[in-house]
């Protein structure tokens, strides 16, 4: 999974460069283009924490919710599915807040 996410600018363009860990605990630094470099993982894909692909080799994963430049949450995850108004006030309904009781 992503640990950093930051924006570079290299050759007059703006990329993103993000920083993870391999098996061996390394730093592995990435830097690419979100417009163009990114794509969905393919469906046979087996990783669970892949929501994203970086030059179709490069599997990341990314909290949407952690992204907060809406254009770049798009660009690497996409767009949320949207719920029906009816899905949408059962789900509202299951959520708990922090101050709901044990009990």
């Amino acid at each position: 999974y992503i640990q950093t996410l930051e924006r570079v600018i290299v050759e007059e363009k703006e990329l993103v460069k993000a920083t993870t860990r391999n098996v061996m605990a390394m730093q592995v630094e990435t830097i690419f283009d979100p417009a163009t470099d990114v794509s969905k993982p393919n469906k046979g894909n087996f990783r669970p924490f892949c929501n994203f692909m970086v030059n179709g080799t490069i599997p990341m994963y990314v909290h949407p919710e952690l992204i907060s430049d809406d254009t770049l949450r798009v660009q690497l995850v996409g767009e949320e599915e949207k719920l029906s108004e009816e899905e949408e006030a059962r789900q509202k309904k299951l959520r708990k807040d922090d101050d709901d009781e044990f009990l």
